[in-house]
């Protein structure tokens, strides 16, 4: 992701035209549905940490809401983690760091990751499940979203991005599947951004078909209970 560093957001909303929503509108709309899982468990988050960060679109607003909490981005593209950097430079509460350098097992109470497992070989999710699931605390939980393997829009979408055209989509039940493998408690699958904005009237609609397979992206939600 090295080369699409400085014009990524230019990029990804190409893709996004036909949503009629940009970069932004997704990237709030996941923190807050993350924002409203941790409410529901009653956890306070201190730490956070997003896997994959990028250039820290979504770090913005992890700091918004979730104001209280130290907040580190992991990545492997050190030009993305440079612009990263640049744009919280005059954050002391939020860093971003090479992923390949950061060691600390339970470190967070959550784990937010987007879009990054569809870049990941298939025989290495669980790899990196595993490690995700070494950075959290107990009782710390994880929110992973990725794009919706059943939704012909979003394959189309991708379609038009330069960066996603090889990416592997991945199947939301797998996912799941292998999350509980590991240990997770409480996993659970849920469907996001059914509608676009020429329909956003019929939004409304949305948090009643959560668990119907037709949104452009899904989240897994998951605990760590144990201890290892």
């Amino acid at each position: 992701f090295d080369q699409y560093a400085q014009n990524y957001n230019a990029v990804l909303n190409r893709g996004l035209s036909l949503s009629g929503e940009t970069v932004d509108y997704f990237a709030q709309k996941r923190v807050e549905y993350t924002c409203n899982y941790v409410q529901s468990l009653g956890i306070d988050v201190r730490s956070v940490v997003e896997f994959g960060c990028g250039i820290g679109n979504n770090l913005f607003y992890l700091r918004r809401y979730f104001p209280n909490s130290h907040i580190l981005g992991l990545d492997i593209s050190d030009e993305s983690i440079k612009r990263a950097n640049e744009r919280f430079a005059d954050d002391q509460n939020t860093r971003i760091q090479n992923l390949l350098e950061f060691q600390a097992t339970n470190y967070a109470d959550l784990v937010f990751v987007n879009g990054v497992f569809h870049h990941i070989p298939t025989d290495d999710h669980v790899k990196n499940l595993e490690l995700i699931r070494l950075m959290l605390k107990k009782n710390a939980l994880l929110a992973l979203f990725e794009n919706n393997y059943f939704n012909p829009a979003t394959r189309w979408i991708m379609s038009r991005v330069d960066f996603d055209k090889d990416a592997v989509l991945i199947n939301p039940y797998r996912l799941l599947d292998q999350v509980c493998q590991l240990h997770f408690s409480n996993a659970r699958v849920k469907f996001y951004f059914i509608f676009p904005k020429m329909f956003g009237y019929l939004r409304f609609v949305e948090p009643y078909c959560e668990r119907i397979p037709f949104g452009a992206q899904y989240g897994v939600f998951a605990q760590k209970l144990g201890t290892a």
